[in-house]
Parts: C-alpha cells; sequence; structure tokens
C-alpha cells in the first residue's frame, strides 16, 4: 500500500511534539545556492569548475539532502549536550534526551528543514535559551555553530494538525518518504 498524505499527516501529529522549527542553512555560491560544476562522463565523479567554458559545465547544487541531514544530526547531538550536559548520551538520560523528526524541502535551489522537537516539559526553559528569539545573547545559538549564516525559527507547538498539515505539504512526491529524518536515527 503506498502511503497517502493523511499517513504522514497522521504520523507527524502522534509524535507528541512539544515544539517546532524551520532550519535554513547557509547556500554558499553562487545565486539560488548553485555553482558551476564538471561531471566525467565515463566516472560519473563531479568536481567544481576552475575555469567556466560556456556550454560545457553543468549548474549543480552545493547542498543536498546528504548536507541537510548532517547538519541535522550535528545540530540534534549539540543541542542535546547543550541542554543535557556532556553525559546526555549515558543511558540514565534516555528519557530525556530531546528526540525530533524533520522534513526536507526545497531541494535542490533552497533546501532547508522544518520539523518537530519533542522535549521533556522540565527543559522548555533551556530550549528557549538555546534558541532565542533575537540574535542580542551573546551565546550562539546551536544552529548558528553548526551553519553559520544559517536562519532558523523555533517556537512551542500550538496546533498539531496545523504543523502536520504544513509539512506534509510535499508528501505528494514519490520521494518524500526519503526526504523524512530522525532523531535519534532508526536502524
Amino acid at each position: 500500500m503506498k502511503p497517502t498524505r493523511e499517513n504522514f499527516r497522521q504520523f507527524f501529529e502522534q509524535f507528541d511534539a512539544t515544539h517546532v522549527f524551520t532550519l535554513k542553512p547557509n547556500h554558499p555560491g553562487r545565486p539560488r545556492g548553485l555553482r558551476p560544476m564538471r561531471i566525467e562522463p565515463k566516472t560519473g565523479e563531479v568536481s567544481p569548475v576552475t575555469q567556466i567554458v560556456p556550454g560545457k559545465y553543468l549548474m549543480a547544487p552545493t547542498i543536498g539532502i546528504v548536507r541537510l541531514s548532517s547538519l541535522f544530526m550535528r545540530l540534534m547531538v549539540y543541542f542535546n549536550r547543550r541542554v543535557l550536559g556532556s553525559h546526555y548520551h549515558r543511558p540514565s538520560r534516555i528519557d530525556d534526551r530531546i528526540t525530533a523528526v524533520a522534513v526536507v524541502e526545497g531541494l535542490p535551489d533552497a533546501g532547508h528543514l522544518h520539523g518537530m522537537f519533542k522535549v521533556p516539559q522540565k527543559y522548555w526553559t533551556r530550549v528557549t535559551d538555546a534558541f532565542p528569539a533575537s540574535s542580542d545573547d551573546a551565546r550562539p545559538d546551536p544552529w548558528s555553530r553548526i551553519s553559520p549564516g544559517g536562519t532558523y525559527e523555533v517556537n512551542l507547538l500550538r496546533d498539531a494538525s496545523e504543523w502536520a498539515d504544513y509539512i506534509t505539504k510535499e508528501s505528494w512526491r514519490p520521494d518524500f518518504s526519503e526526504k523524512i529524518l530522525f532523531y535519534p536515527q532508526l536502524v
């Protein structure tokens, strides 16, 4: 049976999240995150172009799902360490860990993440401290440390149904389920 948008919506609604987020990395390179790349026809190897010859090179995105997944995982490790302390990974802290699910959108031009955190209530103020609404805080937020120049928005979840509807707007795409990221990762 093929998953439907309703299946995805139900999954996200039942995640029992406490916070929602949008994370946008800094897209280096040319406008829209593109730069010329050379693709070797025989090997498929991709490398940046140093000298542009019109009509000879392909424009390729500088950020993709692998990079966004890596940024997301690094963020979650740093975020858990900042909120729970350096021993967050110990089995005794398993119930305190922050879990998350995210959806990759906007590829290849403006890849970004929408998602949900599940944070134990006793740590909600630490989340607010970690992701301040303004950049007046002298201590950088976790996302700026992982993706300098990137932007974020983190808020308390008000309506799970509305947010689930929003982050599943691209669920009609055949590869949608491949763009869902989990932390900790499901093996």
